[in-house]
């Protein structure tokens, strides 16, 4: 199975403590998608929008990795997404599967007011 990543799931120690056994391939993009935030705690998610692109890379996973990828990304409220077709940098497409919130609230990050009065 081939697992596009983006955002935090790009981080090698990340990806590697819930799934060791995935096996880097391509750097790819997600055409016609958003990368978004549509949780109130800012958490990422892609949705398809014309005239946009989200970049990630894409990963070969066995049942195993598979089985803890969706569970921890379940964790995170996303779900599976088998209808999108990633394009490495060379052109080529791969049916991919990524994870994507249902509901999306907002496409921004929630903006958090780190400004103390002295």
């Amino acid at each position: 199975m081939l697992y596009f990543a983006y955002s935090a799931t790009l981080d090698p120690d990340l990806l590697t403590s819930i799934a060791p056994n995935a096996k880097f391939l391509y750097i790819a993009h997600l055409p016609e998608a958003k990368l978004t935030f549509p949780t109130a705690d800012g958490r990422p998610s892609v949705r398809l929008a014309s005239g946009n692109t989200v970049w990630g890379a894409i990963f070969e996973i066995d049942e195993e990795d598979a089985a803890a990828i969706e569970k921890a990304e379940a964790a995170d409220g996303r779900t599976p997404r088998k209808d999108l077709r990633a394009v490495d940098r060379a052109g080529n497409k791969y049916e991919v599967v990524t994870y994507s919130h249902t509901e999306i609230e907002g496409d921004t990050p929630p903006i958090r007011n780190t400004w103390s009065k002295s």
